[in-house]
């Protein structure tokens, strides 16, 4: 009787761990065929490469969050790492930035740390670039790179900068010097023998004389340079690759409309105690600008309501940060202060981020946008009004 009794125990929990893994196989397999049909409905887009590549990286105000919003159909990937090589090793060497397909679009950058290694001697870089790429197109790592990540018909952009900033480090100002212009050189001559290639001085349109456009270290682009970066690409997919050969057109952003504006926190205190209050409150405006073929928001006046706020602060770190998409929303990230005596400051982006409005047809951002810090629950409201 008790080998009987143990007998059916045993079959008991075996069915009863049977139809939990039953039901944990279904739920992801449902998990993934929702999430198959989400994206990639024109293709994959790769980004591999070094640092240049990574500011941001995960968060809004990345270079892959920006080609999402650019590219909304494609899936995207960034595989770049800080300190990348060519002849790395390991996760370090650009060819070892595996993807799992191959892909339709393909942003590729590199070169810079392998040559750094050679201080100024410039017959050290040109080795370096001569197994990069070979001076007759054909061979290299970067070709082994584009072989084994692109499709037979995909776009390949490879991206660099032949100019920096004054205040880059030194061992990156003697990459531009001794070997910056062959590298160009010699990625517009692939371009040339290659339709699917398209050569992309960064220079163009991340200006090395603009501080906005570039990290505070002088060499790794800004947020607002990974937007244009996006720009840049989004034009030359879309059109003949000879755009290269003229100056970036930015355009000027015209205002549209005006409007009040204010931002308020709400959170919680060291007792758990709700609280909210007004940070700040002034006036914007809404501008298009129709090259870059979008629109964006300026701060005109800020009237702080916390203690010891820069007056100034948003005008100088927040215009142009978020735009402005069809229905509304916005998409970018800021900083703000983070407490009512502005000891610190914290960034808000619409990573998580919720709109409310009863009447957006006319005025597309007027309505309450709700921006959620998940780690610390606190949210920002951010209430545009008043717009004309």
């Amino acid at each position: 009787m008790k080998k009987k009794y143990i007998f059916k125990i045993f079959v008991c929990q075996l069915t009863i761990i049977f139809l939990c893994i039953s039901s944990a196989i279904s739920s992801s397999l449902e998990n993934s065929t929702q999430k198959s049909h989400i994206t990639c409905k024109k293709g994959n887009i790769v980004i591999l490469g070094d640092s240049f590549f990574t500011t941001m990286k995960d968060r809004q105000g990345s270079l892959e969050s920006m080609f999402q919003n650019r590219f909304p159909d494609f899936c995207i990937s960034n595989l770049a790492n800080g300190g990348a090589r060519f002849f790395g090793f390991g996760k370090n060497k650009i060819n070892m930035q595996k993807s799992n397909m191959k892909n339709d679009i393909l942003i590729i950058g590199g070169g810079a740390n392998d040559f750094i290694t050679c201080g100024k001697n410039k017959k050290c870089m040109t080795k370096f670039l001569n197994n990069i790429l070979s001076k007759d197109y054909k061979k290299g790592k970067l070709i082994d790179v584009i072989n084994k990540h692109s499709k037979v018909n995909a776009k390949i952009f490879i991206v660099y900068p032949s100019q920096v900033t004054e205040n880059a480090p030194d061992g990156f100002i003697n990459v531009v010097k001794f070997i910056g212009q062959e590298y160009a050189k010699r990625m517009k001559g692939l371009a040339v023998n290659n339709p699917n290639v398209v050569w992309v001085d960064a220079s163009m349109f991340i200006n090395p004389k603009k501080k906005s456009h570039w990290l505070e270290d002088g060499y790794h682009p800004s947020v607002l340079g990974n937007k244009r970066l996006t720009i840049m690409i989004k034009k030359l997919y879309n059109s003949d690759k000879n755009i290269l050969l003229q100056k970036f057109d930015e355009g000027k952003y015209v205002p549209q409309y005006s409007c009040a504006y204010s931002f308020t926190k709400f959170g919680f205190n060291d007792n758990k105690v709700p609280y909210n209050y007004v940070q700040v409150l002034g006036l914007l405006s809404v501008l298009h600008n129709s090259k870059l073929e979008e629109k964006a928001i300026i701060f005109n006046e800020e009237n702080w309501k916390i203690k010891n706020a820069d007056k100034y602060f948003f005008r100088e770190n927040a215009n142009y940060a978020f735009t402005l998409r069809s229905n509304g929303k916005l998409f970018g990230q800021i900083q703000i202060y983070s407490n009512s005596k502005s000891r610190s400051i914290t960034s808000i982006s619409s990573d998580y981020y919720s709109f409310k409005s009863d009447k957006n047809n006319k005025f597309k951002t007027e309505g309450l946008h709700i921006f959620k810090q998940v780690k610390n629950k606190n949210e920002y409201h951010f209430n545009i009004n008043k717009c004309n």
